[in-house]
């Protein structure tokens, strides 16, 4: 993994810290983020969540949380795709 994948892996970690703040605009913040980052470069957006998940020293709610955004995504994502699929 480059350098520019490893920094954005750490920024995602910040923000997914901030997915379970107790401030609620920490959180909008996060999840507006997230949604940005996913649709402007899924490829690397799944390979920060995979890197989190898959990263013992991370903390276990962050690891947790980079474990139901990926799925959430690869969910919607199939959806998306099923639906192409059909149209044609």
């Amino acid at each position: 993994m480059g350098a520019a994948n490893e920094q954005a892996a750490q920024q995602m970690l910040t923000i997914l810290e901030k997915t379970v703040s107790q401030n609620q605009d920490d959180q909008k913040q996060a999840m507006d983020y997230m949604t940005v980052a996913c649709q402007q470069n899924f490829p690397v957006f799944v390979q920060c969540l995979s890197m989190i998940l898959r990263t013992q020293q991370c903390q276990s709610f962050v690891r947790q949380a980079a474990g139901l955004q990926l799925k959430n995504v690869l969910c919607a994502k199939e959806t998306e795709t099923r639906a192409q699929y059909l149209q044609r």
